[in-house]
């Protein structure tokens, strides 16, 4: 009892506390930013070397923008670490050797071919529609709703990641209850986003004709290595997913 009563306390501390240490971080350097030209206040007492200086600002602004630009292809996984987390959990406690599979094998699998996950999806709406949630389906054939329509789902989609969207609770239940722009921002700011995008369309032209130039050099990489078929195969979705994840997320 009390090593499952440390483990819910480390789960808490890691997606509670650490980013809301992250949210103190940032109104400290803001201040520092706002009061210091008037203070002339140290970010880290005592430590004066950190005195507020034009300079010093200047380079901590380029310092931030840089650290900015390095992040943006890996923004996405920074915002979804309790996604992230919940999944490796689900994996773990409910996959045969805490593999992941896709949807085409569960088709292959006569015992069990279809699934259904039940799960809501908040913020497409029409403009005459009120509320900004509704009930979505997931199943191995097709995702969609009522709203939305129904998209045949891909062959390729991991199992994982959709079960672990129908069973983001935490948040979407947040936004049921309170769906208010402080709320929102409260979210976003301790990075507690336990469902995900999911994406209707197919992939676009240009994901899978760079997916299939870096999947081929993966191959003949991971094949001198002695890598699995599994292997080979879930290393090219799993670049798949990647890349087209960072081109939706690039301007239009």
């Amino acid at each position: 009892g009390v090593l499952i009563w440390r483990f819910k306390v480390l789960k808490w501390i890691g997606t509670l506390i650490i980013p809301f240490g992250y949210f103190c971080v940032v109104v400290h350097v803001a201040r520092w930013k706002v009061f210091g030209p008037v203070t002339s206040q140290s970010m880290l007492y005592p430590a004066s070397w950190l005195r507020y200086t034009p300079a010093l600002a200047s380079r901590l602004l380029w310092i931030c923008a840089a650290g900015a630009v390095a992040t943006l292809p890996i923004y996405d996984a920074v915002q979804k670490l309790a996604h992230l987390y919940y999944r490796r959990a689900l994996k773990r406690a409910f996959f045969a050797e805490g593999r992941d599979i896709t949807f085409s094998s569960i088709l292959r699998t006569p015992y069990c071919p279809n699934l259904l996950f039940g799960a809501c999806v908040h913020d497409y709406r029409k403009p005459w529609e009120r509320q900004n949630h509704i009930d979505f389906t997931i199943s191995s054939l097709f995702v969609g709703c009522g709203r939305t329509g129904f998209f045949r789902n891909s062959r390729q989609a991991s199992l994982a990641r959709l079960m672990t969207i129908a069973g983001a609770a935490t948040d979407a239940t947040v936004l049921l209850n309170s769906d208010v722009l402080a709320i929102r921002c409260f979210l976003s700011v301790i990075a507690l986003r336990f469902g995900d995008f999911v994406r209707l369309r197919p992939d676009g032209e240009m994901s899978r004709r760079v997916e299939g130039r870096v999947a081929r050099s993966v191959t003949r990489q991971l094949s001198l290595n002695g890598a699995s078929l599994d292997d080979l195969w879930d290393t090219r979705h799993w670049i798949s997913r990647w890349l087209q994840g960072l081109l939706d997320r690039l301007p239009a």
